[in-house]
């Protein structure tokens, strides 16, 4: 077992940051160094970063926006100023003032950035030479710095994809701190007790590490060895007039030649990703990762061939793409987003996932109240998306989406002849189309596991939806309770765009977008049979490039619609044939029996009237084996079961007679389809019937995480510092088929009543979730 610092990081050539093109504001890691003339503010002023960026070097600053800095630092920050302490600052003239404030505010802020002096020695020494140390900056060092409190550690998380992580003591100190409140429950920071066991500290760098407070980082031992990126904005102050002197081509070359340099350091930290897209369906422009730091990419050894993993903090400060946010989460979003991930992994569907929830109890975040700010530790193959990609293509900076798109192909999809090298002598083949439809499968895939389950994700912009097809980006999300097709959970949908219905639509704009983004390359391939050489489409003349995108388009249009809708439908019977209990697949099942499906569920809820079902195939063995024919059996079994199967309470009053009789004609066509799917043998073979109910419990959820189940989490958390009650949850999120509140494993009466109370509809909320924003 290895503490989190020693987690191995991928070779070279699987390294985002070693693959693609930094912003020119932190060209390298060591441009975070705080330096004497650095700009640190850059590292998070909110900008617009130059042509070719895929992502920003940033370290993570858990503060509230705008700065609040103690006395002690700014004191320290004046006396460093040029007119730090003088009189007469009241003869400054407006644009002196707005400096020396301004020098000011650089100089608090490289307080938080490590330091030269630091390189020598880490809080948290690497294990190797090109291994991970973790760096605590002076300011960070502050009593008055906030110390961090884990609340939830996912096991299924740890288990699936850090099964070499070692969280030391983590799991008893959660449980041991439950209810109370103090500084005896920090697990790390300034006011936390600092352990003596190796079970802590192996606790205390995971928290100090999760909380934002350390950085991780591969750096120069010591401040001979730094570079000329150190300090950041300082190399592109010197270089900035000749960049707007460059035409493309000349850019191009430029970059090439510092991604060369760059592939040869073995520097390394963590990073914000640019991207744009298309918000409730207009173009946003830029985005990025506004409150989404990407700490290091690791390798799970366990399996063959090793799976990567990006290790990311969700509400961890600032980044040059926070706009006018502060960059930080509120526990309500940041608890909602870990049990969410882990019950949308646990059903089997696409998903990032979510280490760790850890709170800032110190820290106050201002949304439409006062609230007390958190961390989600997110886990991911990769947060590659489709606004990866259209961002560049919007400034038409193609080179950029050919190094994403050869990254993508090469490293996540394992493609074969996609090279690394940017030589224009290396053969390359063709990669885009493949990409392409490889990404509308598998995000065709993810959208049926939604509607399987009636889960709706509130937010599909372009740039929240991953190239990998894996649900991200958890905010205003719903399981529906009482179901209508045409509910949104988002409040600011005002157009039900992202409804329940409308889901998969939205995914397949989304992949319109992204051939649009690869349209070029498209062209390109299907002319010459190749994919481009480095450097070729940036030479090309822009009326040759626009022909070639109109190609592109053209050539994939109807592949793209035609991979998607096929995809989404087979898998989406698929899953509903699963929660049936059928293995055979009927022409016409759509439209005479799952169609008719959702129309019943309509007004009731979407969860357990399925899950019920189950309990129907025992009683229509026994009435059709006891029957002189199977339509005699079906009606005794179906009018039997409906009573105790069909709820109307929550239907309107002059629907409910309609509605009763579509339930009875529905059972009984699914009973037909049951003993059709047996054949006679089957029907006539004993147990039948229960093994078939044992195969839908497997696919239909007892449990999932209702809203108003996730509001009373984060109200415990608040009010009690009931961290006990969270992983009560979390572990129905991780088996929500179990048959929970039914008697086993010596529970107490008490423990399956609130198992029932959970399971069941409570109160349903709609559309009053935390916004994504939040």
């Amino acid at each position: 077992m290895l503490p989190l610092l020693s987690l191995p990081l991928p070779p070279l050539s699987q390294r985002v940051t070693h693959q693609l093109l930094p912003d020119g504001y932190t060209p390298s890691p060591t441009s975070l160094i705080s330096t004497q003339d650095s700009t640190p503010s850059l590292i998070r002023r909110s900008r617009p970063v130059p042509h070719g960026a895929a992502f920003s070097y940033v370290s993570p600053l858990t503060l509230p926006f705008p700065y609040e800095f103690p006395k002690e630092e700014v004191k320290a920050a004046n006396a460093a100023t040029q007119n730090g302490g003088k009189e007469g600052i009241g003869e400054e003239s407006a644009e002196q003032q707005y400096e020396r404030q301004m020098n000011q505010v650089e100089g608090v802020l490289r307080r938080y950035e490590v330091a030269p002096s630091d390189l020598a020695a880490p809080a948290y020494p690497a294990k190797s030479k090109d291994g991970l140390a973790g760096y605590v900056a002076v300011g960070k060092q502050s009593q008055s710095y906030p110390s961090a409190r884990l609340l939830g550690i996912s096991p299924a998380a740890l288990e699936d994809c850090l099964p070499e992580l070692d969280v030391g003591d983590s799991f008893d100190f959660i449980a041991k701190t439950t209810g109370r409140d103090g500084p005896d429950t920090y697990s790390s920071g300034p006011m936390a007790q600092q352990p003596t066991s190796d079970e802590g500290k192996a606790r205390y760098q995971l928290s100090d590490v999760l909380g934002g407070r350390a950085w991780p980082a591969v750096l120069p031992s010591n401040e001979a060895e730094l570079d000329d990126f150190s300090g950041c904005g300082v190399y592109a102050r010197k270089v900035a007039d000749d960049w707007k002197k460059e035409d493309a081509v000349q850019r191009w070359e430029r970059r090439k030649r510092e991604l060369a340099t760059r592939r040869q350091q073995s520097s390394y930290a963590g990073w914000s990703q640019a991207y744009a897209g298309h918000q409730f369906g207009s173009w946003a422009g830029q985005l990025g990762d506004g409150r989404a730091i990407t700490l290091f990419e690791t390798l799970n050894n366990t399996v063959d061939p090793p799976e990567r993993w990006e290790v990311q903090l969700k509400g961890a400060g600032r980044t040059p793409y926070s706009r006018f946010a502060d960059g930080l989460a509120v526990l309500a979003s940041s608890v909602r987003e870990y049990l969410g991930s882990e019950i949308i992994a646990a059903m089997g569907i696409p998903t990032s996932r979510a280490l760790a929830v850890v709170s800032l109890p110190d820290v106050d975040v201002m949304r439409e109240r006062r609230n007390p700010a958190a961390i989600t530790t997110r886990l991911a193959q990769s947060w590659i998306r489709i606004g990866s990609f259209q961002l560049p293509a919007s400034r038409a900076d193609w080179e950029a989406v050919r190094l994403m798109g050869e990254y993508v192909s090469r490293v996540l999809f394992r493609f074969d002849g996609v090279p690394e090298s940017q030589e224009s002598d290396v053969q390359r083949q063709p990669w885009a189309k493949k990409l392409l439809l490889e990404a509308a499968r598998r995000n065709a895939r993810m959208a049926a596991g939604w509607q399987s389950v009636g889960w709706t994700h509130g937010v599909l912009n372009t740039d929240n939806i991953s190239i990998l097809g894996l649900t991200i980006d958890y905010g205003p999300y719903g399981f529906l309770d009482i179901f209508d097709q045409e509910a949104t959970p988002n409040h600011s949908d005002d157009m039900a765009r992202y409804s329940y219905k409308m889901q998969p639509s939205m995914v397949l704009f989304a992949i319109k977008h992204l051939a649009t983004s690869l349209s070029p390359i498209l062209g390109f391939e299907d002319k010459h049979g190749r994919a481009p050489s480095p450097g070729e489409l940036v030479s090309m003349k822009p009326e040759d490039l626009e022909e070639l995108s109109e190609a592109g388009e053209a050539l994939v249009r109807a592949d793209v619609d035609q991979t998607f809708v096929d995809e989404t439908m087979r898998e989406w019977k698929r899953l509903f044939r699963n929660k049936l209990a059928l293995e055979k697949e009927e022409q016409d099942e759509k439209s005479a029996l799952l169609d008719p499906l959702l129309e019943v569920l309509e007004g009731l809820d979407f969860t357990l009237t399925q899950r019920k079902l189950k309990d129907f195939l025992p009683v229509l063995e026994e009435s059709v084996q006891g029957a002189a024919d199977q339509e005699e059996g079906i009606q005794k079994a179906v009018d039997s079961f409906v009573p105790t199967w069909y709820d109307g309470t929550r239907v309107l009053e002059y629907l409910k007679d309609d509605k009763r009789e579509q339930a009875v004609k529905w059972l009984t066509s699914f009973a037909q389809r049951t003993l059709r799917d047996l054949g006679d043998d089957g029907v006539k073979a004993a147990g039948w019937g229960t093994a078939r109910s044992a195969g839908m419990a497997a696919h239909c959820p007892r449990f999932v995480l209702r809203n108003w189940v996730g509001q009373e989490v984060v109200q415990r958390l608040e009010e009690k510092h009931d961290t006990a009650f969270l992983q009560r949850v979390l572990e129905m999120c991780l088996h929500p088929y179990e048959e929970w509140g039914s008697a086993r494993d010596g529970k107490s009466e008490e423990v399956l009543e609130e198992e029932r109370r959970l399971c069941e509809v409570g109160t349903p909320l709609e559309r009053n979730m935390p916004s994504c924003s939040s």
